[in-house]
This record gives C-alpha cells, structure tokens and sequence, in this order.
C-alpha cells in the first residue's frame, strides 16, 4: 500500500517538477519549452518517491528475532 501511495503521489509531483524548471529557464532569460523538461521532471519525481517509500518501508519493519534452539 506505501509503494501504491507513493506511485500516486510521484504522479503528483511532476507538474510541481516542470514548473520549477520552466521557472529557472525563464530566470536564465530562455523561452522554455515544458516538453524539454517533462522527461526529466518524470523520472525525478517517480525516483525520488521510490527512494522515500522504500526507506520508510525499512525503518519501519519491525525487527527479526533470532530464534534461540
């Protein structure tokens, strides 16, 4: 359910993405295009949502016991 959560929120992001590089793209007084940055802003978002569901995923599974024979 974590890693559905966030697929859907990676989807979310990518507008945010795009416009923080259409915006650095107007601050260097370039006409930005969005499909130049869509690719980019697409694997940023998916990865970096990855990166935090898999890692709250492992700090939050309880810990093995070893079992004493």
């Amino acid at each position: 359910m974590i890693r559905a959560y966030a697929i859907g929120l990676a989807a979310a992001t990518i507008r945010p993405i795009v416009g923080g590089f259409f915006g650095a793209a107007l601050a260097r007084g370039q006409q930005p295009n969005p499909h130049e940055f869509f690719g980019t802003a697409f694997w940023i978002g998916f990865t970096l949502h990855l990166i935090a569901a898999e890692a709250w995923i492992n700090y939050t599974r309880p810990a093995m016991q070893a079992s004493a024979a």
